[in-house]
Order: structure tokens, then C-alpha cells, then sequence
């Protein structure tokens, strides 16, 4: 078998001819004639991480190269990326949404994460269990999240960000960074929540008083 992080087919792909190609096991046959439509590449599971209720996975691209380069006197050239992009059981991964395979580790989504339409995980990152990510979220590069984060439709993290357990990013946020356990922030640059909440009627009230 080659190597798996190069691994490209056109679905549908059955989940027993993914598991028997990392050496795992479905466990019934009702999951064994499950089938995947464009996952290319798959993420690696090896036999004890291959899950018993597989995770739902619309068409995706998972493990592709990800935005990664460097000026040159030639011009920009990638940078090598020979990592995986990894997820164990109990994920849900919306349609058209990309997971980029990691340049100096893996990338991670960890159990029970749910992962809508049209969102962008670069390289290296990694997501804690039970994260939810909405529509159109972007995670930059290297960035982590903890267990059960919740990042809103449209909202955006800077490379190298840390938003910690239970925060909460509200819609179209930009978090520039780290978030504290159980934080709720919004706007961009995002703010604590509240802070937020008192922008826009502040701003009013100043255009208005300078009669614009």
C-alpha cells in the first residue's frame, strides 16, 4: 500500500476499503457498506483509532497541502509539508470544507467535533473534543483549540492563536488573540462580548452627535 497522506480517490469509497487500508475493522456490516463521496486524500487512523461509528464526512477535501510558502529570488516556493491530517471517531465534517495536512505536525480534530460547510482549517492546527465551527470559519495556521470551543459562522483566527476551554466566538469575530477558558469574545479585532455589545450603539451616538 503507498503512503497514505498521498493516498487521492474519487468517492463514493466504502468505509471497509478504508479500514482494511489502515489496517483497522468495521464492526458491522450495515457501517461496512457506508459510503464517503470525494475524500482525497482520507485521514489516517491506525487499528485502534479507526472508529465504530464512523465519522460523517459530506465531499471535503481532507489532507491536501496547505498555504504554505516562501520568497525567494526565484519567487515563492512551498514549503514541504509531509504530515498528516488526523481525526479519530465521532466527526461530522460539513460539505466542501478543507482540513489541510500538517508541514511540522500533524493536524488534529479531536472527538465529537462538528464541522459545518465551507470552513478552512490550515496546517498544524489543532481542535479540541466536542468543538463546534460554523459555516465559513477560518482557522489559520498552528493555532489551537481547546475542548469545546464554539467558533461562529464567519468568524476568523490569526496563525498561532490559543482559545482555551468553553470560549465562545461570536459571528464574523476576528481573534487576533487568545481567548480565555469559558471567554466569550466578538468583533474584529474581537473583544470580550460585552465590550462588543457596546460598540456599535457608542459609535452612534458619537457619528450622530458630529452630524454625519
Amino acid at each position: 500500500m503507498g503512503d497514505l497522506r498521498f493516498f487521492e480517490r474519487r468517492g463514493p469509497i466504502s468505509l471497509e476499503f478504508l479500514a482494511n487500508a489502515v489496517g483497522g475493522k468495521v464492526e458491522t456490516a450495515a457501517v461496512r457498506r457506508r459510503q464517503i463521496a470525494d475524500v482525497a486524500p482520507f485521514a489516517l487512523a491506525g487499528p485502534d483509532e479507526y472508529p465504530v461509528r464512523p465519522p460523517t464526512i459530506g465531499p471535503v477535501r481532507v489532507g491536501q497541502l496547505g498555504f504554505g510558502f516562501v520568497p525567494t529570488s526565484r519567487g515563492f516556493e512551498r514549503v514541504p509539508q509531509f504530515d498528516r491530517a488526523v481525526f479519530p471517531d465521532d466527526v461530522d465534517i460539513g460539505a466542501n470544507s478543507t482540513i489541510d495536512r500538517g508541514a511540522a505536525e500533524d493536524t488534529v480534530i479531536g472527538a465529537g467535533c462538528v464541522i459545518d460547510n465551507l470552513v478552512q482549517i490550515e496546517q498544524n492546527g489543532t481542535l479540541g473534543q466536542g468543538c463546534i465551527i460554523v459555516a465559513q470559519a477560518g482557522i489559520a495556521g498552528n493555532s489551537i483549540l481547546e475542548d469545546h470551543v464554539v467558533v461562529g459562522g464567519q468568524a476568523g483566527l490569526s496563525d498561532h492563536v490559543r482559545v482555551d476551554q468553553g470560549a465562545k466566538v461570536a459571528a464574523q469575530g476576528g481573534v487576533m488573540r487568545g481567548i480565555d477558558p469559558g471567554a466569550e469574545a466578538g468583533g474584529a479585532p474581537a473583544v470580550p462580548i460585552r465590550q462588543w455589545h457596546r460598540q456599535p450603539p457608542a459609535l452612534a451616538r458619537l457619528a450622530k452627535r458630529k452630524g454625519d
